[in-house]
């Protein structure tokens, strides 16, 4: 097994799997990591033709990664601890870290995840920036894609922008017992767990206040948008709507 003990061996794990060249790697984080100061994701995604998927499994041993700070300005489209993730990320706190972006996807754990995100949870603030051509944003993953998985996961962390939702901007796959206490704000769509459902949504609660601005086109407590193939099953809002 491989493991990931201190802040530049989980850079160097972005930096080579970047460069394309990490592929079914393990890494466990196994001592508190303090500061990760500006941060360069894991895996990139430029286009359908220029992209590197993190393929490995990242178990943070329920540890808790602080400091991490994105300020994304062009290059990457999603953005994230992983940018575009086709392994499993899992048992990864993220604590007293910023996300600034102006990409179109982003989330605290996974922009875009293709496979498996669990028991994750995120306190870092994320912001991006608001507009109709401003697409998801999500306390955790981005964009969760139609045969992918979130479960057991919780956001904490206030996010704010386009589209935005406390634990996924999109769900497409499968996510199942999540819950938020963050607050969401934010126009175009904006709610307590997922803006737009395609998927199924199961045993999801939501605790924060959820906050649209004047440009918001749609507010809810579990989602903003329900699209084609959804379910929602067992889930609630316990936070307050404010349009």
């Amino acid at each position: 097994d491989k493991y990931v003990d201190n802040t530049d061996t989980l850079q160097t794990i972005a930096t080579v799997s970047a460069r394309g060249e990490i592929k079914d790697s393990t890494g466990s984080v196994v001592t508190e990591i303090p500061n990760l100061n500006k941060w360069t994701p894991i895996g990139s995604y430029e286009d359908e033709t220029n992209n590197i998927p993190f393929q490995g499994v990242l178990d943070g041993n329920n540890k808790t990664i602080r400091g991490m700070y994105i300020n994304y300005q062009e290059g990457n489209v999603y953005q994230g601890l992983v940018s575009y993730n086709e392994g499993v990320i899992k048992n990864i706190t993220l604590d007293n870290g910023y996300i600034y972006s102006a990409a179109n996807i982003e989330g605290g754990i996974v922009g875009y995840n293709l496979n498996i995100v669990d028991n994750c949870k995120n306190y870092v603030t994320i912001c991006s920036e608001s507009g109709q051509n401003k697409w998801y944003t999500g306390g955790i993953v981005g964009i969760n894609n139609t045969n992918a998985v979130i479960r057991n996961c919780e956001n904490y962390g206030q996010i704010s922008g386009s589209m935005g939702g406390g634990i996924v901007g999109r769900v497409e796959g499968l996510m199942e017992n999540c819950k938020n206490y963050g607050t969401i704000c934010g126009g175009h769509g904006i709610a307590g767990i997922v803006c737009d459902a395609y998927g199924q949504v199961v045993d999801c609660i939501n605790y924060g206040n959820v906050c649209g601005t004047n440009s918001v086109d749609s507010v809810g407590g579990v989602a903003s948008w329900l699209g084609s193939n959804y379910l929602l099953l067992n889930c609630g809002n316990y936070g307050a709507i404010y349009s």
